[in-house]
């Protein structure tokens, strides 16, 4: 073989060419778990935004609307139509501001695509990722998707 190959030294094309055949198996295998990993982690963030607005959702309603009856009702939000109060009224400001408060600068609220909360209920659409998450808490059994 050597007397084919005279004094050079190095891999020969079909050297090569298995060591490109054997990293691409590699890499194949290690795509999609990679991808599930960062999935997973996306889901997993999204959950924890949805639980900090639930909360800072909650938080706000049971501030304003608690100790007032004549302003308890539903709160909605659409990120196409804005705020709104008791059936497409204006929302009461005095919600909105406590929700801000509650909810930080931690989240982006750009993000939520639809909040409705009731005294019963609370409904909320959140994007994250180019995914939709949905968090609903209806008599206090909470679902996440």
């Amino acid at each position: 073989m050597n007397r084919l190959r005279g004094n050079k030294k190095g891999f020969t094309l079909v050297e090569l060419i298995v060591v490109l055949v054997i990293l691409a198996i590699l890499i194949a295998l290690l795509v999609p778990t990679l991808t599930g990993y960062i999935d997973r982690a996306n889901k997993r963030s999204a959950h924890a935004d949805l639980k900090l607005i639930a909360n800072a959702a909650t938080s706000a309603y049971a501030e304003v609307y608690a100790d007032n009856n004549s302003k308890n009702g539903e709160v909605i939000y659409s990120s196409g139509a804005g705020w709104s109060h008791e059936q497409g009224t204006t929302i009461d400001t005095d919600f909105k501001d406590s929700f801000m408060h509650y909810l930080g600068s931690d989240i982006d609220f750009s993000k939520v695509q639809y909040l409705y909360i009731s005294p019963d209920r609370l409904t909320i659409i959140y994007k994250y990722k180019s995914k939709n998450y949905t968090y609903q808490r209806y008599d206090n059994t909470v679902t996440i998707k």
